[in-house]
């Protein structure tokens, strides 16, 4: 038995009437295997990340000759790039046009790829460039929270990266870098973003001495600012060469040495520290009353000592010290006081024993353990102590994590009122962040603890 669709077909090829000839293009064979499939839009694109391409992919379904078909369903899915597709499924309509109602491209850049598939397996492939959108982020690489001579230039040029929204860093992005505090310069105060969204300033030159700061600008955007430090050096002439460890130096303060801020005469070392450790420096004198200062690689002070005790002329730095360049500076307490001395340093252990005087700078992480014959803080409460010289307006954290399940808290004291403490968090990990009113040496306390034995890693930021 012929079926209704072989006699239509009958009908048509003996042509009827007009009307059933008319008829025949739509009456062709509805089976969606049999179609194929064509591009109706651009199959290459150009977009912005996560948003919709201008002209949304469409295809053509047709039959074996060539004819539009309609009511077949065309799959799109994403093959590359993480857009999204909406209606993944369309139905041409009566011209045979499936077309989707928008893709939306991923969020990176890069290439983008979509597959229209009808029943058959015939595939059109429609790709799109994912461009960077517009600048949205502009944030801090490089360069920040340097020390340098008033009127020289900083040894690290300040750097920002350039993004959008999703984080893409944009490139051929002028940045614009702008000095606001300290009376400094830029030299080339303009740069261009390259391929990572990175901006590097010109030579940043401090002004006079004192806190500096620069932003940086791309349009409405600004960075966080840079600050530096410009520092009057605190000698009047290059420090000696390096100082080795475990060798007793001997010298000789003189009328012709070095002379300090106020007058009087010093001898400076360079100290390379390659390790976490604590070190201990010191200095002996028949002829004069010694002093010892220590300064880090920006010159600034990070511990000092007039005399080890109440009975002796000598001083001693103990100092628990991260890798590093430091000046160590020997003068007398008096103006006009010469003579010879002896000079040495050594590592020692790491150990904080009843309640000495050890300092520590930031970038240390060093072990320790609290006993009973540490800092008293009650008759069965101890702990370890610490100075630390910090600048006004600075911030210095510090992060105490515990390996005995003790629990130990932090507690900072300082001159000007300055006063925090913090207590065990997660982990028997205890974190203190504290900003230094004015500035001076700060009293870090590690331990608080009812018990001894407590075995610990301080680490300072």
């Amino acid at each position: 038995m012929e079926s209704g669709t072989s006699r239509f077909l009958v009908a048509c090829h003996l042509g009827f009437i007009v009307l059933a000839a008319v008829s025949c293009r739509d009456a062709v064979d509805p089976d969606a295997r049999s179609t194929r499939l064509s591009p109706a839009s651009p199959t290459q694109l150009t977009g912005t990340v996560g948003t919709p391409v201008a002209d949304p992919p469409s295809v053509m379904v047709r039959d074996a000759t060539g004819n539009a078909v309609a009511g077949v369903a065309v799959t799109f899915s994403v093959r590359s790039g993480g857009g999204v597709i909406l209606p993944a499924r369309v139905v041409s309509n009566s011209a045979g046009l499936a077309r989707v109602a928008a893709w939306t491209l991923g969020t990176a850049t890069g290439m983008n790829e979509i597959a229209a598939t009808n029943a058959s397996g015939d595939t059109v492939v429609f790709t799109a460039d994912a461009v960077a959108g517009s600048p949205f982020l502009l944030e801090k690489v490089a360069g920040d929270g340097q020390i340098a001579l008033p009127g020289t230039a900083l040894g690290v040029r300040p750097r920002v990266r350039v993004s959008d929204i999703h984080g893409n860093p944009l490139s051929g992005v002028a940045i614009t870098f702008v000095v606001e505090a300290g009376g400094g310069s830029v030299l080339g105060a303009v740069a261009i973003s390259d391929v990572a969204g990175i901006a590097e300033s010109g030579a940043w030159v401090l002004g006079s001495p004192g806190l500096q700061r620069m932003v940086a600008r791309a349009g409405q955007l600004v960075s966080p600012p840079f600050t530096a430090k410009a520092v009057t050096p605190p000698l009047t002439c290059a420090p000696y060469g390096g100082l080795p460890m475990r060798t007793t130096f001997r010298s000789e303060l003189t009328a012709g040495s070095c002379k300090g801020a106020d007058g009087r005469s010093l001898e400076a070392y360079t100290i390379v520290v390659t390790e976490h450790n604590a070190y201990l420096f010191s200095v002996t004198s028949g002829d004069f009353d010694t002093h010892l200062e220590l300064r880090d690689a920006g010159l600034i002070e990070v511990a000092k000592n007039d005399d080890r005790s109440t009975t002796t002329t000598n001083s001693q730095i103990k100092a628990l010290l991260a890798p590093g360049t430091y000046t160590l500076v020997v003068s007398s307490s008096k103006l006009g006081a010469t003579g010879s001395y002896d000079l040495s340093y050594q590592s020692v252990g790491t150990s904080v024993d009843r309640c000495e005087e050890v300092f520590i700078v930031r970038g240390i992480t060093a072990r320790g353990v609290v006993e009973s014959w540490d800092c008293t803080i009650s008759p069965d409460q101890w702990s370890d102590r610490f100075l630390i010289f910090l600048e006004a307006g600075s911030q210095v954290e510090i992060l105490v994590q515990d390996f005995s399940y003790s629990g130990p808290g932090i507690e900072i004291n300082g001159p000007g009122g300055g006063h925090a403490t913090a207590s065990a968090g997660a982990n028997y990990l205890t974190k203190l962040t504290f900003s230094a009113p004015v500035d001076g040496y700060y009293t870090v306390q590690v331990g608080l603890v009812n018990e001894y034995g407590v075995e610990y890693e301080i680490t300072v930021r």
